[in-house]
């Protein structure tokens, strides 16, 4: 044996033999299907399980209410085309044409293309049946669900969800729209510490929370979970810098609010005591008056309400700040007198004036018009005829006339005026001649 392969004859014929079988291997497929050679190799089979099924009708008027989603394709030809398709992939498409059907139930073949040369193509099955509707578009409301919400920040609140649009068109089979439940948009707020906005793709719900398939436009919404942090209420000071000039004096600074509210984290706000205003620059006032302040969020605070406050600025020898709630009556009482001797008749042409009060309305209403009284006063008479010599026949220092003062009295609580100073009276007296 060992002089046979220390043969070169031998190993040169052992290798053409060799190659020679390799040869007829590689092309057994080919050679196999020519008429008048040796021995043939029999077509091998490939099968494809749930090619989808694409469908081409017209979208805009009408919808597929039922149709089968998938079939099997059968590729049947030589070992080699196999292996060629299986190995690049090609993009083929099985599919049905619906174009000119309208609505109603339809077999329809299933057609294929784009296969490679040389393949034989069998779809399973071949037909199928498509029931289409009319399309319709139906305007319906967007649901916002809100998940994990016990699960945001501690002490944090979730506010009223705000999306936009608040509704979106739906498309498809009539009969089909009436069978939707809901449309609805997820948004999660784990460990959520400030308001959060996202866009969210919308899904569609039939009665029993099964997803179903339409087509929605637009396709997501905008969605706003506001997120409020912990928040308290603390007083609050009003900062002033300055000095007010010399002949001035600080009378009062009130604040509109004597609170505010902080809001931001516990562990920051539960610290915080006061809220500061201003600073007020003294040296600004020069009368009453009112001025808008900032008031100053603390450091780690997230925001505050009110942002600004106003301020009323009292100070000695301002202007007095304007009072709403004053108001004034005018009103007509009879005047009496006062100190009249007995032996002394005073009279006047009228009998009454008119006096306006003033003051806050509270104290405006409890007023009566019996509390007020107007009198004109005998000692304010002027005795210009005490120097005048008497004579038999002069009358002037029995009757005479005197321009007296008006007095009011009435309640402390308001003021009075009177629409004269003073009135004329005629003076007579009534004695006996001596």
């Amino acid at each position: 044996m060992d002089r046979l392969f220390n043969n070169h004859w031998f190993l040169r014929f052992t290798s053409l033999v060799i190659a020679f079988m390799l040869f007829l291997m590689v092309n057994m497929d080919e050679v196999g299907n020519q008429p008048g050679m040796f021995p043939v190799a029999s077509s091998e089979q490939l099968t494809i399980e749930d090619v989808e099924v694409n469908a081409y009708y017209d979208e805009e008027d009408y919808a597929i209410l039922e149709m089968e989603d998938v079939v099997d394709v059968q590729v049947s030809g030589t070992r080699s085309s196999l292996q060629l398709f299986q190995v690049t992939n090609p993009n083929y498409e099985v599919y049905v044409d619906l174009e000119g059907l309208g609505p109603g139930v339809h077999n329809v073949n299933v057609e294929h293309s784009d296969f490679p040369s040389g393949l034989n193509v069998e779809v399973v099955p071949d037909t199928i049946q498509v029931t289409l509707e009319e399309r319709e578009t139906a305007m319906l409301p967007v649901e916002v669900e809100i998940m994990n919400e016990e699960e945001i920040e501690e002490g944090y609140t979730i506010g009223d969800p705000e999306v936009s649009p608040e509704e979106v068109e739906v498309h498809g089979a009539t009969s089909q729209l009436q069978d939707i439940g809901s449309l609805q948009a997820f948004i999660d707020v784990r460990e959520a510490d400030e308001t959060i906005t996202e866009n969210v793709d919308v899904s569609v719900y039939g009665p029993y929370g099964e997803e179903m398939d339409f087509d929605v436009n637009p396709e997501t919404v905008e969605i706003v979970v506001p997120i409020t942090p912990p928040s308290t209420e603390v007083p609050l000071e009003v900062v002033t810098e300055g000095n007010l000039d010399d002949n001035l004096e600080l009378v009062d600074i009130s604040p509109e609010t004597e609170n505010v509210t902080i809001y931001g984290p516990l562990d920051v706000i539960n610290d915080i005591d006061a809220v500061e205003a201003g600073p007020l620059d003294l040296v600004e006032i020069t009368e009453n008056e009112t001025i808008e302040l900032e008031v100053i969020p603390p450091e780690g605070v997230e925001y505050i309400l009110p942002e600004s406050i106003n301020v009323e600025v009292s100070v000695e020898n301002g202007e007095p700040v304007e009072n709403d709630e004053s108001a004034s009556e005018m009103i007509e009482v009879p005047v009496d007198f006062d100190n009249v001797p007995e032996d002394v008749e005073v009279t006047q042409e009228e009998e009454t004036l008119e006096v306006t009060i003033s003051g806050e309305e509270e104290e405006l209403e409890a007023v009566s018009e019996e509390e007020i009284r107007p009198y004109l006063d005998y000692e304010d008479v002027e005795d210009d005829v005490e120097n005048e010599e008497e004579t038999d026949e002069d009358i002037e220092g029995e009757t005479g006339t005197d321009e007296l003062p008006v007095h009011v009295e009435g309640p402390n609580d308001v003021m009075y005026e009177t629409d004269v100073e003073s009135m004329e009276v005629e003076i007579t007296d009534n004695g006996e001649d001596e």
